[in-house]
């Protein structure tokens, strides 16, 4: 696993990026916190997950217990997509200060008594078209992730200039087992969560329908949910000074930054 850290800070801030990209898509962004915590990105997607008939569940353990030998204790969790699903089930192993997300949806995939996520069958199409055709699908879910945002050429320009390439059959294949964790359920690690939370959502993603905001905020008490206005499935991209008027605010509020750190 790839885990690159800059900083001296004393308070760790880890990043997990979204399915399919490189964890340097952040870069631009974390600019702005790079006096206030010691950075680590981590490339979770690298680690090479076991091949076989395993279950969503098994793959998921397997993951957690590689990202325990690395993800510092007690950090603030940054997850974007699938990393705030990957960052919510490691969040109280680690002792985590905090758990930030966005674009995140505890349960992608639609399940019975809950909406607000992508059609199965939706999910399985894709899923199957994209080894079918990997370029062709790669340039529909860039251009679905960009859809709507106000900012959708600066969306897309980081997608493209960050997007994970599958140089052979094994690396599609280790890239279609994380996009099968998707279909996973962290409603109760959300439920369960020790750590204060700050679930952001946009306006424009056609990922994450609007909806869900009204049904993670009864999930857990000590969840802050908010909305960017004018972003689709990248705020940190297209409305960076949003973002980071929420975190700031946020970890204000929890006493891990200072008031000069604005």
């Amino acid at each position: 696993m790839s885990a690159k850290q800059a900083g001296n800070a004393p308070l760790d801030l880890v990043v997990l990026s979204g399915w399919g990209s490189d964890p340097s898509i952040f870069d631009g962004f974390l600019s702005r916190w790079s006096s206030s915590f010691r950075i680590t990105k981590i490339d979770y997607q690298s680690v090479p997950l076991p091949s076989g008939n395993e279950s969503i569940k098994d793959l998921k353990l397997h993951l957690i217990d590689a990202l325990l030998e690395q993800v510092p204790q007690k950090a603030i969790l940054l997850g974007w997509s699938l990393g705030g699903l990957v960052a919510s089930w490691i969040a109280d192993r680690l002792q985590a200060k905090a758990l930030i997300t966005l674009g995140w949806n505890p349960c992608f995939v639609q399940k019975v008594g809950w909406h607000p996520a992508m059609p199965q069958d939706v999910f399985q199409v894709f899923s199957s078209d994209f080894k079918a055709n990997v370029r062709q699908m790669q340039m529909r879910f860039i251009a679905l992730q960009s859809q709507g945002s106000v900012q959708a050429s600066k969306e897309r320009k980081a997608l493209l200039a960050n997007r994970k390439d599958y140089l052979d059959a094994q690396a599609l294949e280790q890239s279609l087992q994380y996009l099968g964790l998707l279909a996973s359920d962290a409603r109760s690690e959300l439920v369960q969560l020790n750590c204060p939370s700050l679930l952001l959502y946009s306006e424009h993603d056609a990922l994450v329908p609007l909806e869900i905001m009204s049904e993670v905020s009864p999930l857990n008490l000590q969840s802050t949910v908010g909305l960017i206005e004018g972003s689709a499935h990248l705020p940190f991209i297209s409305e960076p000074e949003q973002v980071n008027r929420y975190l700031y605010d946020f970890l204000r509020q929890q006493n891990l930054v200072a008031e000069e750190d604005v």
